[in-house]
């Protein structure tokens, strides 16, 4: 009785207060770096970044450095991984592994379409009979309804593309949809679980300078493009993942490809809801970014109520569950939107649905 007051209170207080984004300050950190990649290893229940590019000097990285949501960041010692930038890297929730695609490795300059796992100890190349072709700048995410990791476009080395590959845990596969987003790179893509659908959300394609603020949605079978009463501005290369306790797809900074230049409104946070949600007692989430820089940029953070926009970063969200999740309470969206959060600076993200 006392631990439902005590939720309710929790709740309660949750309730009124906005959402807030906290400066994590570790003493020990990855140096900065852009273009590599990050995500939840299971096994360990850290997040983890592999790769990169750095300036000094400049050259593509084969690091790994762990982080757990609160303390110092560790490097990890890994082997079987070549350095690599421009790659993606998911979860294989059904298997409890690391799984990335592609990116620019070996060098610098040159394409790879190679499959790496993660175990937790070492990067092991899966030898597939079939894959995409080498790219990188891809869209990626784990569809964990169907367990499949989706790969979208990315830049073969001259020009993007719109193809659609799914990856079983030993083989890859071309899906020919009847329909497709347009060509393009840099975009964000992100599986929703209320869904058990892909979200794609922008882009661009560097070659025709053409910068996208679409969505849309992939159910193994067809591409969809939603139409959201409101959305983010066409842009590109910024952050988006899903926040499973609020069933919401949060999309971060990016550009807009007119300055070439981090978006102005990079410090705006957007959130995309979908057809229902089903949700009751509090729920206490909160995103930690990892590492955000512009190679040859200045600080991290310009200020301390939002991350400043810059080229590439990456961004994690942790949750723990403050009070039992049942089927009894159902709240519904009138209708998919994106919609603008306003920032500030708290050590917690509270929200209750």
């Amino acid at each position: 009785m006392r631990s439902i007051q005590l939720f309710s209170i929790l709740a309660t207080v949750a309730a009124a207060l906005p959402a807030q984004w906290a400066l994590q300050t570790p003493s020990t950190a990855p140096p900065p770096r852009r273009a590599g990649a990050a995500a939840f290893d299971p096994i360990s229940n850290r997040v983890i970044i592999y790769g990169g590019l750095i300036t000094s000097p400049a050259q593509s990285i084969n690091e790994m450095w762990a982080y757990n949501g609160s303390g110092d960041w560790s490097q990890v010692t890994a082997t079987g991984a070549s350095p690599r930038w421009g790659h993606q890297m998911v979860t294989d929730t059904a298997l409890n592994r690391l799984v990335t695609f592609g990116g620019r490795s070996p060098t610098i300059n040159s394409l790879a379409d190679d499959t790496l796992v993660w175990n937790g100890t070492a990067w092991q190349t899966v030898a597939t009979t079939n894959a995409p072709s080498p790219r990188f700048l891809h869209g990626m995410a784990y569809d964990a309804f169907r367990n499949r990791v989706v790969v979208f476009g990315g830049r073969d080395g001259f020009a993007p593309n719109n193809e659609t590959w799914e990856f079983d845990g030993s083989d890859w596969t071309q899906i020919a949809t009847p329909n497709a987003p347009a060509p393009r790179e840099e975009m964000g893509m992100v599986f929703d679980t209320s869904l058990n659908r892909v979200v794609l959300f922008g882009g661009c394609d560097e070659s025709t300078q053409t910068v996208y603020g679409d969505t849309w949605s992939y159910d193994g079978v067809d591409w969809t493009e939603v139409t959201p009463s409101n959305s983010p501005s066409p842009r590109f290369r910024g952050t988006m993942v899903y926040d499973p306790d609020r069933s919401r797809t949060v999309y971060f900074g990016g550009f807009d490809g007119a300055s070439r230049r981090p978006h102005g409104l990079g410090r705006q946070r957007f959130c995309c809801c979908g057809e229902s949600l089903v949700r009751s007692g509090a729920f206490f989430s909160f995103i930690v970014f990892l590492r955000s820089t512009c190679i040859g940029a200045g600080p991290v953070f310009a200020a301390a109520d939002a991350p400043s926009a810059a080229c590439s970063f990456f961004a994690c969200i942790f949750s723990f569950l403050a009070a039992r999740r049942t089927s009894s309470s159902r709240s519904r969206c009138r209708s998919a939107s994106w919609k603008v959060l306003r920032l500030c600076t708290l050590e917690f993200l509270p929200i209750v649905q």
